[in-house]
């Protein structure tokens, strides 16, 4: 089961470019990172575009930063994830993702509300969101599906404000297991561009920590499966001079 995954922030989804996507896979007493290449292009459906991230298991690229955030044991892949990202503004209608192409499906974006510090659904997206796992599945009843919190345009010291505390952590990781589990995602995903400081960093990285957590307690009382959690990074270990907390992040 897919326990974390940490994929490279993309600013314009649109934009071809190459990925690395990192999925790690807890087997027993050993962990095992698949490392897969990633091409992000566009493909016509409906007549619009929309953004899709093709994985492929054959790459022997490695960042030094995922190579340090995962270290050994290690191994490549022996599968391969297909996923892409969907907003309600792209012009393309859920009912219309052709989601037999897809392993995962990134329904984008919950909002961080500043006073409470939970995560929310704006009343405009409720209606879509709260059906777009039943939507995608009745194409492909395997695909699973995160809710993406945050973006490139969300304010960032928002985050950096709810991170900075052990109780508005706790608001808003409760709130968005609350989320997942009501509206029927399969998993979170966390997109914080970026932290500003040093203290940030670490903060994000008691974040993660607590999140992993809580989900694991969470899945332990529901008898559900833990819920995918994921992260959009910079795909270097150091953005505007600052470390990413790579021992904080690392799961044990």
């Amino acid at each position: 089961m897919y326990n974390f995954i940490a994929q490279e922030d993309e600013k314009d989804p649109r934009n071809k470019r190459q990925q690395l996507l990192a999925i790690l896979l807890p087997t027993a007493a050993t962990i095992t990172l698949i490392l897969v290449s990633v091409t992000c292009m566009a493909i016509l459906r409906s007549g619009q575009e929309i953004a899709v991230k093709r994985l492929s298991s054959t790459s022997t690229q490695i960042f030094p930063f995922l190579s340090r955030l995962f270290p050994s044991p290690i191994s490549t892949a022996q599968t391969f994830v297909n996923s892409v990202y969907w907003f309600p503004d792209s012009g393309l209608a859920a009912s219309d993702i052709d989601s037999t192409l897809f392993t995962h499906i990134f329904c984008a974006f919950a909002d961080l509300d500043s006073n409470t510090k939970q995560v929310t659904i704006s009343s405009s997206n409720n209606a879509s969101f709260s059906q777009f796992t039943k939507t995608v599945q009745l194409k492909n009843p395997s695909v699973k599906t995160l809710l993406s919190i945050g973006s490139g345009s969300a304010n960032r010291t928002v985050f950096a404000s709810m991170a900075s505390q052990s109780a508005s952590r706790k608001s808003f990781i409760d709130s968005s297991i609350k989320l997942a589990r009501s509206y029927g995602f399969y998993g979170l995903d966390l997109d914080w561009e970026y932290p500003q400081s040093t203290s940030e960093m670490a903060n994000l990285g008691a974040l993660l920590n607590e999140w992993r957590a809580a989900v694991a307690t969470e899945a332990n009382s529901s008898g559900k499966p833990p819920l995918l959690l994921t992260a959009a990074f910079y795909y270097a270990s150091s953005i505007n001079g600052l470390n990413y907390p790579v021992q904080l992040i690392h799961i044990q």
